[in-house]
Formats: structure tokens, sequence, C-alpha cells
């Protein structure tokens, strides 16, 4: 690939707000395990490791529906070879955090 064409598909502001996401994420888990590993509701080592597994697959499941959105997104932008609108933009962002909430809602009614 050119440098021109590697250029095209690199930007430092989505670089940015990608490593900002993925750090995000990874606090948010990280608290919900902590939850689990230090409550005394959790303290059985059987429902323990029920609860990580719970906490993992939810994270699975939230990072499956977040590369199908990227996917649904990116696929028509790199067909109709031009940049996202900001109206795009900003639908895209609100269906993510809409499906962001919607995984969290739903892991914390079962913590």
């Amino acid at each position: 690939m050119s440098d021109r064409a590697t250029l095209m598909w690199y930007d430092n502001g989505l670089m940015a707000i990608f490593a900002r996401e993925v750090i995000e994420a990874s606090i948010v888990v990280g608290q919900y395990r902590n939850v689990v590993k230090n409550s005394p509701q959790w303290s059985e080592p059987a429902k323990q490791r029920r609860g990580l597994r719970l906490i993992t697959r939810a994270l699975l499941l939230a990072t499956l529906v977040a590369v199908l959105i990227i996917l649904a997104v990116a696929i028509p932008v790199i067909l109709r070879s031009q940049g996202m609108s900001k109206k795009t933009e900003k639908l895209t962002e609100g269906i993510s955090k809409l499906v962001a909430c919607v995984c969290l809602f739903d892991f914390s009614l079962k913590v």
C-alpha cells in the first residue's frame, strides 16, 4: 500500500477516540470485576466464577456489536469514497452510546 493510501485510512483524531473508548471500556469492565471479586455477595467461589464469566460474555457481546456498527458505517462510507457527514457521524455516535447503555444496564441488573 502506498504512503498516500495509508494516510487516507489513518486519522489522528480517530485513533485518539479509539484509544479513549478502549481505556474507558477497560475501566468499566475492571470496576465490575472488582465488585464481583470484593463483594461479600459474591464470596462463594462458584458464584464468583459465574459472575466473572458473565462479565466476560457481556464484554464480548458489546465488542461484537461495536464491530458490527463500525462495519455497517464504514462499508457504505468506503463504497461512496467520501467522508462521513456530520449528521451520519452524530447518528452513529448516538446509536453506539445507546447500545452501550443497554448493555451496561442489562449487566447492572444481573450484578
